[in-house]
């Protein structure tokens, strides 16, 4: 069937969200690239010649490594919260799951889907919008600094050839300041194409310190676009 295919059986659903059917509807005039120039560390041919469909993870055991660090957990694009450890967390920083998020700061989630409409994307950051189901949402309010990481630790687990679409949104107030330690784990055997997107509004004079680590990402597709903005 191939991912065209696949994506547009999935499209016939429908979208939660009016943004995302209006993102869908900049992918299909945009369509998928034709060439690597921006996603060059993939082999886009074989990506659009699977047959993508939404399979399940597998049913595993997770013994992550203690950390001192507050650490979030997904599994396959959802929070794990047995996994995760909050206790560390500054009192100040608020974290949730996106679905959470959309309710509980719903205008200024909503807010910034509106504005992200009025941008120029790639189609892949345009699918991830159309057809993401959850992630996280953290926000650092104005003047609250913290030096010790938070721990955002993904992992992939599907032995079907799935798409996986998790959206992040990280907002730091004005003169804000925070460390974040990213690292995606893709467990051996997994058939996965992670489409993932991570964005960071940072007002003035805050800032963001970021570290990556991706293991395991030979065995499967990983399209990781980071943004800024204001």
């Amino acid at each position: 069937m191939g991912l065209l295919a696949s994506l547009q059986k999935k499209a016939q659903k429908g979208f939660v969200l009016a943004s995302q059917k209006e993102a869908w509807e900049h992918f299909e005039k945009q369509g998928l690239p034709s060439h690597e120039e921006d996603f060059r560390y993939i082999l886009l041919q074989k990506l659009y010649e699977g047959d993508w469909i939404e399979g399940e993870g597998r049913s595993i055991e997770l013994n992550l490594s203690p950390s001192p660090n507050p650490r979030f957990v997904f599994v396959d694009g959802k929070w794990c919260k047995n996994l995760s450890s909050l206790e560390f967390l500054p009192g100040e920083v608020v974290f949730s799951s996106l679905k959470e998020a959309l309710i509980t700061y719903g205008p200024l989630v909503k807010g910034r889907f509106v504005k992200f409409l009025q941008e120029k994307h790639s189609s892949f950051t345009w699918l991830n919008h159309a057809f993401f189901e959850d992630g996280f949402f953290i926000y650092v309010p104005q003047h609250v600094r913290f030096k010790q990481p938070i721990d955002i630790v993904e992992i992939y687990s599907s032995i079907d050839k799935k798409m996986i679409v998790p959206k992040t949104l990280i907002y730091l107030g004005g003169e804000a300041e925070g460390v974040f330690n990213f690292e995606t784990q893709v467990l051996k055997r997994s058939l996965v194409a992670i489409n993932s997107s991570i964005e960071f509004h940072l007002e003035a004079k805050s800032k963001c310190h970021i570290n990556r680590n991706v293991l395991g990402a030979d065995v499967s597709f990983y399209l990781d676009p980071y943004r800024d903005w204001e």
